[in-house]
């Protein structure tokens, strides 16, 4: 099981796509993402979170269409730091 957090503290997330699943969380514990497309807001109507993959640094975590700025590494000041466990944030 993943969990909610990597060894380097990063959250732990699974990139899904379409409103395929329901809630928050991914059976092995990692928080499902989807990335940012028409949404607006932290939320997606099934329960992922919304976010926006960033690769330069950010005045702010939260993007102006309130999803969560986030990077992967190496991270980017400004952004929530995550690794993904499944799925492919681009």
């Amino acid at each position: 099981m993943s969990g909610l957090f990597a060894g380097d503290g990063s959250l732990n997330i699974t990139v899904v796509t379409d409103n395929s699943h329901e809630g928050q969380y991914a059976p092995d514990g990692s928080l499902y993402v989807k990335q940012h497309s028409t949404e607006v807001g932290v939320y997606s109507a099934s329960g992922a979170m919304v976010v926006t993959k960033r690769t330069v640094a950010v005045p702010a975590i939260v993007a102006q269409d309130g999803s969560i700025n986030v990077s992967v590494s190496p991270y980017v000041s400004g952004t929530m730091r995550v690794t993904v466990v499944g799925g492919v944030l681009v």
